[in-house]
């Protein structure tokens, strides 16, 4: 019988390849999902290392509000993703969440308050939470000062070379979060942080003024805060200086150094130099030491031995003395040896269109004139400026007076002093100077003491006259007169005030104040004043008045 040999594969065989290829398909798949983790942690970790970068630039933006937020060491200042991105320390379309759907959260506080330090920790949470097998792993992408919260440690937050506990930063809460960032809890794990100030506090990292330019970021060549060249250090050089190697080389122009006081100097030309105005330059000792070549125009020197500025108009040195119309002004007092008037003018002609007041000049004499209301006037004379003549009926009569000596009545006030037994009225007249002058006042006062009933009746008047100036209210000028007692009589009294007055800005008040008594105490005042005539009828008299004329002199 013939054996014949069957091809193929055994049961066993089959059973075989199957399992080898299940392992190898098992291993596989783990090393895809391997690969897609890896991936992902190297996204987040990379956003996290933005974030950091942004919270960084926006702490040195915003130091001093940051401080400010944080008094106390139990103060956490919160800045959050669109914080940043309204700084534009991050574009517009970067992602709120990282690939882990944490959103991210900067923490600030000042551990020693009024130390001018601050710590940072920039923080995710919630979203997925990271394995603790991974996370350490991510962390490690995340940059400087990068670490981690596991789920093992909820309260401490770990680096590769940091460590530390998040109480102070727990119980803040970012912009619109409903929960706190970090809340010392199991929901803490899983989830990256970032340490600022990783080698300790205060130590904020990679703050640098470029030397050049960088295109899109002019920030990075602005100081915002005050650069210190300190005097008594290698930045110290004395002004004049021109054997200061640092500036006699051919690469010195330019530099800026400070002097012993603090004042700026800069290499010009092998010296160093103070700076001064941009068109003030240095002094010469002559005027024919002015230089013709290298000016600007505007540009100003002093020549030492006159004492005086010159200006460069483009083509020479002009004397800086007078406008462009030949005219000298000058915002303070001119002091001189002598003056030379050269204009001839006639007193009391009108002055020029172009002549306002005050302008000076001389006559064929040598007198000096001024123009004064449009007219050539000599200094030494006064004209008549204004004048004010009145009078006012102090105490009416209750009865018609005929042919009073004065009619117009007082509307002031009449004032009792009890401890000199008198009444006292006050009239305030006005004069106002337009420059330096003279005031004259003559003021009378006139009472009648009598009735034709009562030979009884007596009384005493008295007149006060003072000028005043409005500008600073003290008199500057005063005088007075006073009756003898007047029985049943009538008595006139006369005040005579001479001032000289400078021009001011209210201008002078003369104060007229006529004072009487009836030796009767506060007894409202009299109102009947009267005589008998030869022919035995009885004639009525106006109590008191007073009248006054006054002039102004320019």
């Amino acid at each position: 019988m013939k054996n014949s040999r069957q091809g193929g594969m055994t049961l066993i065989e089959m059973i075989g390849a199957l399992a080898i290829g299940s392992i190898m398909m098992a291993g596989l798949s783990a090393m895809i999902g391997d690969a897609l983790d890896d991936g992902e942690g190297q996204q987040a970790a990379l956003y996290q290392a933005q974030v950091v970068a942004a919270a960084r630039r926006y702490i040195g933006a915003n130091y001093q509000a940051l401080l400010a937020a944080t008094p106390t060491a139990a103060s956490v200042a919160t800045v959050d993703i669109a914080m940043l991105k309204a700084q534009h320390f991050l574009p517009d379309g970067f992602a709120p969440r990282n690939g882990f759907q944490q959103t991210s959260c900067v923490l600030l506080r000042q551990p020693v308050p009024g130390s001018g330090k601050l710590d940072a920790l920039i923080v995710g949470s919630g979203g997925q939470k990271i394995a603790d097998k991974n996370i350490a792993a991510v962390a490690a992408g995340a940059g400087q000062g990068s670490g981690y919260i596991a789920e093992a440690a909820p309260g401490t937050a770990r680096g590769a070379s940091w460590s530390m506990a998040t109480a102070a930063y727990q119980g803040a809460k970012c912009p619109g979060a409903a929960a706190a960032a970090l809340g010392g809890g199991a929901d803490d794990g899983g989830h990256l942080v970032s340490n600022l100030f990783f080698d300790g506090p205060g130590q904020l990292s990679t703050d640098f003024l470029y030397r050049n330019e960088v295109p899109g970021r002019p920030e990075l060549n602005q100081m915002r805060a005050p650069i210190h060249m300190a005097p008594g250090s290698g930045a110290e050089a004395t002004e004049n200086d021109a054997g200061d190697a640092r500036c006699t080389v051919a690469a010195g122009t330019g530099k800026v150094a400070v002097d012993a006081k603090g004042r700026v100097l800069s290499c010009q030309s092998g010296v160093w130099r103070r700076q001064g105005s941009g068109f003030w330059r240095d002094p010469v000792e002559s005027f024919a030491a002015l230089p013709a070549g290298d000016n600007q125009p505007g540009d100003v020197r002093m020549v030492l031995a006159l004492g005086r500025a010159f200006s460069w108009s483009g083509s020479q040195w002009l004397a800086l003395a007078v406008d462009q119309d030949g005219n000298l002004s000058l915002p303070g007092r001119l002091a001189s040896r002598d003056a030379m008037l050269n204009r001839v003018v006639v007193a009391k002609t009108a002055c020029e269109a172009g002549d306002p007041d005050g302008t000076m000049a001389r006559d064929a004499s040598g007198l000096v004139m001024s123009c004064q209301f449009g007219l050539w006037q000599s200094q030494t004379n006064l004209a008549l400026q204004a004048s004010d003549t009145a009078c006012a009926v102090i105490l009416p009569s209750s009865v018609a007076v005929p042919n009073p000596d004065c009619s117009t009545p007082y509307h002031g006030p009449r004032n009792w002093y009890q401890e000199v037994d008198t009444w006292e009225a006050e009239i305030k007249r006005q004069l106002t100077p337009t420059k330096n002058g003279l005031i004259n006042v003559n003021v009378w006062t006139k009472m009648n003491r009598g009735l034709a009933n009562n030979d009884k009746v007596s009384g005493q008047v008295r007149l006060q006259v003072d000028i005043v100036d409005n500008d600073t209210g003290a008199s500057i000028g005063h005088t007075d007169a006073q009756s003898v007692r007047i029985e049943n009589s009538s008595a006139t009294i006369n005040a005579t005030l001479s001032k000289t007055v400078q021009r001011n800005r209210t201008g002078y008040s003369v104060w007229i104040r006529p004072a009487w008594t009836t030796f009767e105490g506060p007894k409202p005042p009299y109102t009947r004043a009267s005589f008998r005539s030869y022919d035995g009828s009885v004639v009525e008299q106006v109590p008191l008045s007073t009248g006054w004329s006054m002039d102004l002199f320019q």
